[in-house]
């Protein structure tokens, strides 16, 4: 009975389509006239794709409209043909990601068989997006310089969105164990952002993206920065909407490989010597057929692999260890100019007692946690995504993903000493299948589903602390809330459809997603727990009971 009134809300809850796509695809709205202006209607129109063996067919409404919708992103040819007119035909029509593209065509009036093709132009506006939007294509992907071949960064070339992972002032709370995504939309502290690939989530319970596809894969993106549509739902922010590549006909390959050394390194400014430094980022692609038109393939790799120092200069001045602070003296040398005894003998015991090195743990601390310490990252990623064509009106596709990321003695430097550092181990794992069918073309439905699997495992350099904090100084031992380990689960059942009337295109569906969580962190005493939260879209929050268990804290050797 539940599931048959969500199920009812469902249908109530209809949107208006096409203001913005699909969040994997694309669409093409298209008018088709005569020289004078006035509307074809059953004009036959066929879309193709060779490479990729896609064909769709529709025709024109009475009004010369027509719309050829849930388009995998891609360059596509459109073939216009109706009686007493020369068949026209136009070539490289480029739907990307979100985007509703507008086709209009005039027809010339021939009474003999006869093909005009054209080469389409992008729209210099494009008047069917209302939602303020950016794309990051395949070319900007593989041209543009970036640290670490980490393509979300390519984000920050939107207006309004800017890093939050290093701003000083920062109000958002940042623990390793809840990591945020690390851009701010508008002003926003990094959390409430959405992150799509293919059309399911990838983001943590804590808004942190998860580990995902690599930048070989990744083929477009689209940022959305406001005013989007409502089928994201879940983000108070924006949101980044990827689609990864697809094998085509013919066959590809890559292999690629970048290294830095110390060697061919300039000399870092606080390194007596150059230090141990080595980063090796290398992988490959392959892509091709599996039967001709039929069932395509797309295989990716990469690997990152740092030996690399940093650096942590909190002895720059040790003078500071032997003399007591400005206003102390100020007060001491008081204290002695009265010539009362029992005040110059106060004065003396409180500046001994008062002067750093007086204690040989504080010099010992600063000691140790100041120079120059190894730390090293190994981060592995490996997707592959199967396509197939059942026929013209139903396609589907496969992608798995896996990344595993270890990074030993990371996260000190500037006043985090190195024992306030920490080594992350986490795993990700993302199984997904996406089904388009297309019932008329009316009518058309779009179903997904997705499995993943996420550990985060937090290991404190210094595993006992206590936490000290030096202000201004240094900031020493393990921090609160360490070691933690967690485990997210996100499961994803998402159906639409679309019905395309002509002047009214409607758009309904569901989107069920539950996110099972449990994790096990230190704070005087560990407090693990285990809980499961539901949401079924649109704007049906549903919530499982909580259920607390008591996991056991992962030991480290």
């Amino acid at each position: 009975m539940l599931i048959l009134r969500l199920f009812s809300l469902c249908l109530l809850c209809v949107i208006p389509v096409f203001p913005q796509a699909q969040s994997n695809s694309g669409d093409i709205k298209g008018s088709v006239v005569d020289p004078s202006g006035a509307a074809i209607s059953n004009a036959k129109i066929t879309l193709t794709d060779p490479d990729r063996g896609i064909t769709r067919n529709t025709e024109t409404n009475v009004e010369g409209k027509f719309v050829l919708a849930i388009l995998p992103p891609g360059v596509y040819r459109v073939r216009i043909e109706a009686p007493g007119f020369a068949t026209k035909v136009v070539d490289g029509v480029e739907v990307r990601v979100g985007d509703a593209v507008a086709l209009p065509v005039q027809m010339a009036v021939s009474q003999v068989s006869t093909e005009i093709e054209v080469q389409s132009q992008g729209e210099v506006v494009e008047t069917e997006r209302i939602q303020q939007a950016n794309f990051i294509d395949q070319t900007r992907i593989r041209n543009l310089p970036i640290n670490r071949r980490n393509y979300l960064d390519f984000a920050l070339l939107a207006p309004g969105v800017v890093e939050t992972t290093s701003l000083v002032d920062d109000t958002s709370f940042r623990p390793i164990q809840t990591p945020n995504s690390g851009l701010s939309f508008g002003g926003s502290n990094g959390r409430g952002n959405g992150f799509y690939i293919d059309g399911v989530e990838n983001y943590m319970g804590s808004s942190g993206v998860r580990l995902s596809i690599s930048q070989e894969m990744a083929q477009e993106f689209q940022i959305n920065r406001n005013s989007y549509s409502a089928e994201f739902g879940n983000a108070m922010g924006g949101i980044i909407n990827i689609i990864s590549k697809s094998g085509a006909n013919d066959f590809h390959g890559n292999v690629f490989g970048f290294l830095r050394q110390r060697d061919i390194q300039a000399r870092n400014y606080f390194d007596p010597g150059k230090s141990a430094f080595t980063r090796v980022q290398a992988g490959a692609t392959f892509s091709g057929r599996i039967k001709k038109d039929k069932t395509f393939f797309f295989a990716g790799f990469e690997r990152l692999d740092r030996q690399e120092s940093n650096f942590v200069p909190l002895l720059q001045d040790t003078s500071v260890f032997s003399r007591v602070t400005p206003s102390q003296q100020q007060l001491f040398d008081f204290f002695r100019s009265t010539g009362d005894p029992t005040l110059i003998g106060l004065a003396s015991q409180a500046q001994r007692t008062l002067t750093p090195a007086s204690n040989p743990f504080v010099v010992q601390m600063f000691a140790k946690n100041s120079g120059v310490f190894p730390f090293a990252e190994d981060l592995t990623t490996f997707g592959i995504k199967l396509d197939h064509r059942f026929s013209e009106r139903h396609n589907a596709f496969f992608r798995g993903n896996v990344s595993g990321n270890f990074q030993q003695n990371s996260a000190f430097g500037a006043l985090d000493a190195y024992n306030r550092g920490r080594s992350l181990d986490q795993f990700d794992g993302t199984l997904m299948v996406n089904d388009t069918f297309v019932f008329n073309p009316r009518w058309l439905m779009d179903t997904r589903l997705m499995f993943n699997y996420n550990t985060l495992d937090v290991i404190p350099t210094d595993p006992y602390g206590p936490e000290i904090n030096v202000t201004g100084f240094g900031l020493f031992s393990r921090q609160i809330f360490l070691p933690y380990y967690g485990i997210e689960r996100h499961y994803q059942a998402l159906q639409n459809f679309s019905f395309l009337g002509g002047r009214h295109n409607v758009k309904f569906g569901y989107d069920f997603n539950p996110d099972c969580r449990r994790a096990a962190a230190a704070h005087r005493e560990p407090q693990p727990a285990s809980f499961c939260v539901a949401v079924l879209q649109p704007r049906l929050p549903y919530d499982l009971p909580a259920r607390f268990r008591q996991p056991q804290l992962r030991r480290h050797h």
